[in-house]
């Protein structure tokens, strides 16, 4: 069974590849209509779909971006948790000592 973090994780990296597919789809669409249009002259009807294929790719790059921000950091902030938990068990003894170290000391 997976613990909440891995089901955190999994569920932004989705978002990742989701984002990643839907900004590659529109760089491609993209690029279709710059490759039709390259060679002749453009049709006015031309300047709105590169506007448009442009919006739509702006988009989905800001959303690949926005995906990856929220994933780096969600596996930034699990390394700084593992970090902290491994510098307070190691510390730890300098809070609360061993057993067999109380008890020497207590003679």
């Amino acid at each position: 069974m997976e613990t909440e973090p891995e089901r955190i994780r999994k569920i932004l990296r989705d978002a990742f590849d989701a984002a990643l597919l839907e900004r590659d789809t529109a760089s491609e669409a993209f690029d279709e209509i710059l490759r039709t249009i390259s060679g002749r002259l453009p049709h006015p009807a031309d300047a709105w779909r590169i506007k448009s294929a442009s919006s739509a790719l702006s988009v989905a790059r800001e959303k690949m971006s926005v995906a990856m921000i929220r994933l780096h950091w969600f596996r930034a902030e699990a390394e700084l948790r593992n970090r902290l938990a491994a510098a307070a068990r190691r510390a730890s003894h300098l809070v609360d000592p061993p057993h067999e170290i109380r008890r020497s000391a207590s003679k």
